[in-house]
């Protein structure tokens, strides 16, 4: 439009108004992808909702990264690396006589 400033007012508000593009002001809103897969470790597990979606999420991970046969139970097990550690302290109270911190144990 600079190039032809001469032309009248009315011709370039209309050229400008019609060379754009119509789109849509405001997307539609984002809906959960999965919310039956929520659900369903809800009730499996017995967990709450924000248990649900962080069991989930390492659910996807563990599909995702290590195949359909790291779901199982007997490879992939929710909590087992606390109940480790505590075997670990149960097992030096009964060496020593005393609880060791948690911090002592890495992977609780």
């Amino acid at each position: 439009m600079n190039m032809f400033h001469g032309t009248d007012k009315r011709m370039q508000y209309d050229y400008l108004r019609n060379s754009i593009r119509k789109r849509k002001r405001f997307s539609k809103w984002m809906k959960n992808k999965n919310p039956d897969d929520l659900e369903v470790v809800k009730e499996y597990f017995g967990y709450s909702n924000r248990k649900a979606k962080d069991a989930l999420s390492w659910l996807i991970l563990m599909k995702e990264e290590l195949g359909h046969d790291w779901l199982q139970p007997d490879l992939f097990r929710f909590g087992a690396s606390s109940l480790l550690a505590e075997i670990e302290r149960q097992l030096e109270h009964f060496i020593t006589g005393r609880y060791s911190a948690y911090l002592r144990h890495p992977m609780a």
